[in-house]
């Protein structure tokens, strides 16, 4: 009788191991799984992170290059109102010229 028992508490010490076992197994499973979805997330925010920073880098250069065209273009405009007063100007002058002749 004590041996049969003695078989049993050691069939038993070993399950209960085995169960032990396989629910560390399955725990060290579901921890590497949510390890690797964790560091896919951290790539996706830093591959966000990356793409708005490019984002950013390109509006404030497009930002720039439009005051660049503005000023050009103010200039342009100012150098043409001022060829249009100098001719404007000698016509005036000219025609002063030949009224006081």
């Amino acid at each position: 009788m004590e041996k049969i028992f003695e078989e049993k508490l050691n069939e038993q010490q070993i399950i209960y191991h085995n169960n032990i076992k396989q629910y560390e197994n399955d725990n060290e499973k579901k921890f590497l799984k949510l390890k690797q979805e964790l560091q896919e997330q951290n790539n996706n925010y830093i591959l966000s992170i990356q793409h708005y920073e490019q984002k950013e880098n390109e509006l404030r250069q497009h930002k720039h290059q439009i005051k660049i065209d503005v000023e050009n273009q103010i200039q342009e405009m100012n150098n043409k109102i001022y060829e249009n007063e100098q001719i404007l100007i000698n016509k005036l002058k000219h025609e002063y010229d030949q009224t006081n002749q």
